[in-house]
């Protein structure tokens, strides 16, 4: 199968990773610590704002600090949307 990686993917992470091989991708975001560098550039930006179309190395808190969901939240109950669709904050990981 193949799958876009721009589009939202509604498959787990193994099946997604089942039809693409990352070895290299996890072995330069190690060698790197990719994940420790991000978190030290939102740290530096704060307050600022992250892409939503970007992935997204902080928590679901932090990342909820930088926009106002409250209407985001009060849609989602109105409209009974919890588990149909993806948080903000899911379509960034």
């Amino acid at each position: 199968g193949f799958q876009h990686t721009y589009c939202d993917s509604f498959q787990t992470e193994e099946e997604f990773e089942e039809m693409f091989d990352h070895s290299l991708w996890y072995k330069m975001r190690e060698r790197y610590d990719c994940d420790g560098a991000f978190k030290s550039i939102y740290e530096k930006t704060r307050p600022g704002f992250q892409h939503t179309y970007c992935d997204s190395f902080q928590t679901e808190e932090e990342f909820e600090e930088m926009f106002d969901h409250s209407l985001w939240y009060k849609m989602r109950e109105r409209y009974d949307c919890d588990g149909a669709f993806k948080s903000i904050y899911e379509k960034t990981r």
